[in-house]
């Protein structure tokens, strides 16, 4: 069962997620932003309180020194201009580091959406990914779940091309992850009859796909409750709470699945 903090961030998470354009509540600085990118996000302690303490805590891209932002006092941050491919997030709260987020896989012009728990519970705070939503950006943005109806081709090295809802759907290596639950899958286990829930871009009538999920029977593409064995550099592993749209980046350093 989730805990009640994880409760309260996934009603919290709904309304953020319903409106992508939060309010930003600093900027890009530097001359470096120049990707198409963008991400909005909400840092929460584990309290659930949106009110941070008064010591400004500052965003930054890893990847690009003049793109930054501070959080606002209710927890909003907002960055413009990010890669593709991937970057890293860089949280800080004055001479205090409270961690790193790293995206994989982030498709050209993609909106990501995160809410963050800052766990104020250790000895040096952390700022720990909870939820993650992602998007295409614009007019050209698609969602849908549905049917594969076919496989018109399948090259895990290029182009795969599948029929859903009546729409060409182009899975492409290096921009379309593949995942059922949190498993990352090959292209090839996309099959005819799946119910599958996908987020891409138009490209005319066609849809790049940048994210597949396959889904189980019944099931729809809100996300689970999770339990992770989170590893920190200098510190023992511990089990956190997060939601299945967030395991990527906690997998991507070396975190676990289950509890530690």
């Amino acid at each position: 069962m989730k805990s009640e903090h994880t409760k309260a961030f996934v009603a919290l998470a709904l309304a953020l997620f319903a409106a992508l354009s939060l309010p930003g509540c600093g900027g890009s600085d530097g001359p470096d932003v120049n990707g198409p990118g963008t991400l909005v996000g909400r840092l929460l302690t584990t309290s659930g309180k949106s009110t941070l303490a008064s010591t400004p805590i500052e965003v930054s891209v890893l990847e690009q020194s003049g793109n930054r932002t501070i959080v606002g006092s209710d927890g909003r941050f907002a960055l413009q201009g990010l890669p593709a491919g991937r970057f890293t997030l860089v949280l800080r709260q004055g001479d205090i580091a409270l961690g790193t987020l790293a995206f994989e896989a982030v498709a050209p012009e993609q909106a990501l959406t995160i809410l963050v728990d800052l766990d104020l519970t250790l000895a040096v705070p952390e700022a720990l990914l909870v939820l993650e939503d992602r998007r295409g950006i614009g007019e050209a943005a698609v969602e849908l779940e549905w049917i594969v109806e076919n496989v018109v081709t399948v090259d895990p090295k290029r182009d795969s091309t599948f029929v859903i809802a009546g729409r060409t759907v182009i899975a492409r290596a290096g921009a379309t992850t593949i995942r059922q639950g949190i498993v990352l899958k090959p292209v090839g286990e996309v099959l005819p009859g799946m119910r599958v829930h996908l987020t891409g871009a138009s490209t005319g009538t066609d849809i790049l796909a940048h994210r597949i999920r396959i889904l189980g029977d019944g099931e729809s593409d809100g996300g689970t409750a999770m339990k992770a064995c989170h590893v920190r550099d200098g510190s023992a592993a511990r089990t956190v709470d997060i939601d299945s749209t967030a395991w990527p980046s906690h997998e991507g350093h070396g975190d676990r699945t289950g509890a530690c």
